[in-house]
């Protein structure tokens, strides 16, 4: 964490709050109020029933997505390496769960209707706007971390949904495309022999780094207010991807060591296991914007883009006040996004 010394502080309604412009200006004091906080948010906003809503969409979701990811891949290179490597980076999910999409996505590609051609740019914008249904719920969840409400149109809404729907295909697509192509470029520059041995390395890091940047962008352009600056929503998505793969790691462990989810459920068990990852994924997203909101909560100087403005006109709530006093009110007009 930083050093702090250099950060003024100014005392608010008795209370001291640094005029940090980066959290890691903060001192010890100022992080221990921020988990404090966070722990009070997660019970007053009831992130677990929320993060079971958005699984719910995300399940009817998931597969949409797969479709458009399989079809815009199929345009540069063949659907099959896709399958592939998205097949062994869904390792850290359980077996059950990775099998249903694995099945799903070998029908998809597998699927003679995938072919390309104008039919397919069809396929892909329902698959998008289907997809984007679970996107909106996750939307709405992050407003209520950041203790905002809806201010923008149906129209506005809805591309900033497919927007988001589409940057998370674009990203497992370039996640894919960067393992592949790296044998080849090191081939290229006369180091080939140790191309399987990187590829294989650089594949787990490559995905947390996805991660990471998928969780910092939907806290930056979920919720409805002005956008954070990255530095206000990089620690939650750093902890929020540990939170992912430690509860997917455990997740696995225990379905494999001691639940009896065949017994139980039968042939839907690879459904409901894939339904309670989802689940700890979304907890996991929503605890990582409670987390950047209470951050970004404790400072006094503004942590929206654009040029700096005093309390009351960021559009942000979270921007907009410090804990101890009554939050201003804030402009809708303000809320560009």
């Amino acid at each position: 964490m930083a050093d702090s010394t250099e950060v003024s502080r100014q005392s608010v309604e008795g209370k001291s709050y640094p005029n940090a412009e980066s959290p890691t200006k903060f001192a010890k004091k100022d992080w221990i109020e921020i988990a404090k906080r966070v722990k009070d948010e997660v019970d007053s906003d009831d992130i677990g029933m929320v993060a079971a809503a958005t699984a719910y969409y995300a399940l009817f979701a998931i597969f949409p997505l797969l479709i458009a990811t399989v079809s815009i891949y199929g345009f540069v290179s063949d659907p099959i390496e896709l399958e592939r490597q998205v097949n062994d980076m869904s390792r850290f999910i359980p077996p059950d769960a990775s099998k249903v999409i694995s099945d799903q996505l070998h029908s998809i590609v597998s699927n003679p209707g995938a072919a390309l051609g104008f039919s397919a740019l069809i396929s892909i914008a329902v698959a998008l706007w289907t997809a984007s249904a679970g996107t909106k719920s996750i939307m709405k969840a992050l407003n209520i971390a950041y203790d905002e409400t809806e201010k923008r149109g149906f129209i506005k809404l809805n591309l900033y949904a497919l927007g988001l729907t589409l940057s998370a295909v674009v990203g497992i697509i370039l996640a894919v495309a960067l393992i592949v192509l790296l044998p080849v470029v090191m081939n290229f520059i006369g180091v080939g022999d140790f191309a399987g041995d990187v590829a294989l390395l650089i594949r787990w890091p490559l995905l947390a780094a996805v991660f990471i940047f998928g969780i910092a962008v939907i806290n930056r352009f979920g919720p409805s207010r002005n956008k954070p600056k990255w530095r206000w929503v990089t620690v939650g998505a750093i902890l929020g991807t540990v939170m992912i793969l430690a509860a997917s790691a455990g997740l696995a462990f225990y379905v494999k060591k001691f639940a009896s989810y065949n017994a139980t459920y039968g042939s839907l068990s690879g459904v409901i296991i894939l339904l309670l990852w989802l689940y700890l994924v979304s907890y996991a997203v929503l605890l990582s914007a409670e987390i950047n909101a209470e951050i970004e909560h404790q400072t006094l100087a503004d942590s929206t883009v654009g040029p700096a403005r005093p309390m009351g006109q960021r559009g942000a709530l979270k921007a907009d006040s410090v804990p101890s006093m009554d939050p201003p009110p804030v402009d809708p007009s303000l809320a560009k996004r």
